[in-house]
């Protein structure tokens, strides 16, 4: 499901800081309510989509922004 639903939406939306931001919240959402398996799919998708999005936001707000709302869906 997360291959299929989020990998291209992170891909395609790295460079939008509304949709890189709004794909952080999701894996937050859904690293809090699952299992051990779902958290750590979140988790690695999260880091993925974060990548991504550092390779092509270049204003630094933007991504302290992004970098921020990442550490909800990887606490630590």
């Amino acid at each position: 499901m997360f291959d299929d639903a989020f990998t291209a939406i992170g891909r395609d939306g790295a460079g939008v800081i509304e949709v890189a931001g709004r794909l952080q919240k999701a894996f937050a959402s859904l690293a809090s309510i699952g299992d051990a398996a779902m958290r750590e799919t979140a988790n690695h998708h999260s880091r993925l989509a974060l990548a991504r999005a550092e390779k092509v936001l270049q204003l630094p707000e933007e991504l302290e922004i992004l970098h921020k709302l990442a550490e909800f869906a990887n606490p630590g």
